[in-house]
């Protein structure tokens, strides 16, 4: 097996109705790599690593963890630069392909299993569609990534303030309530520097928020733990007390390096 890698950052997206997500892990340089998670066993499945760069706002996961849509760019690309494509996760070897001119103007979202908006209009360039995918062109949704939280559980804030337990207010913008508990995950805003960095605190009933000092929060994972993320690497924080010691879930300096395969399973289509 080859020796991890250094560098690098990772990030997150959940599946909404089973216990799966895949991280995405850019770098070191021009690569990313997917990496599938099973968040009930905690089993990870590592994918391909491929020259190119794309975000977690560039992606999506169906709600199932069965179909991951995606768009990335590749200066040198013999055939294009940009292109957009379904796949299998962990791998990227894709089902539907199509080449671009320029960024697409919407991410591609899963509206649900199978019905997906951000598509390009044309047939795929290779591969095909299968009758039981749904393209949706609605373009009156909300803007760029609003729909993205709001699909995934966050609410807006709506101009709420909450005080910390140092005496500073702040401005919620948006919040989560942890599945199956009873806290609050909140991306807030100083109300007294509005321009400076949003903060993630916890809030628990009417009780005085927390903030949170270890690690970025991603997420609450499916079970209500939160998902911390720190540089490359990856945390779970306990569902029954999300202030406690965290759970290491992924290092990417001691992940694999290496190009695996797909196997037979990820060039089709999943069974409607």
């Amino acid at each position: 097996m080859a020796a991890g890698r250094r560098g690098g950052s990772v990030d997150i997206r959940f599946a909404r109705e089973a216990h799966r997500a895949v991280i995405i892990c850019q770098g070191p340089r021009n690569r990313f790599q997917l990496i599938s998670w099973d968040t009930r066993s905690d089993k990870l499945q590592y994918g391909h690593l491929v020259r190119a760069l794309t975000s977690a706002a560039d992606c999506d996961l169906s709600p199932d963890g069965e179909l991951f849509a995606y768009w990335a760019r590749r200066s040198y690309a013999p055939q294009a630069k940009i292109w957009l494509a379904i796949s299998r996760p962990p791998f990227l070897t894709a089902i539907a392909l199509w080449f671009l001119e320029e960024p697409p103007a919407q991410e591609p979202t899963f509206l649900s299993d199978r019905v997906i908006r951000g598509l390009p209009r044309g047939a795929p360039d290779q591969g095909a569609l299968p009758k039981s995918i749904r393209r949706d062109f609605d373009a009156r949704r909300g803007t760029r990534g609003e729909d993205r939280h709001l699909l995934d559980g966050w609410c807006k804030g709506g101009g709420r303030t909450v005080e910390t337990i140092e005496g500073d207010s702040l401005e919620i913008l948006w919040y989560r309530e942890q599945p199956r508990g009873d806290w609050v995950l909140c991306a807030a805003m100083p109300r007294k520097k509005p321009s400076s960095r949003r903060s993630y605190v916890m809030r628990r009933g009417e009780r005085v928020v927390h903030p949170l000092v270890t690690g970025f929060p991603s997420d609450w994972d499916q079970s209500g733990r939160l998902i911390l993320t720190q540089g490359d690497q990856i945390f779970a924080a306990p569902a029954a007390n999300p202030l406690g010691q965290p759970k290491l879930i992924l290092d990417l300096r001691s992940a694999p390096a290496e190009m695996f395969p797909s196997p037979d399973w990820a060039t089709k289509w999943p069974r409607a």
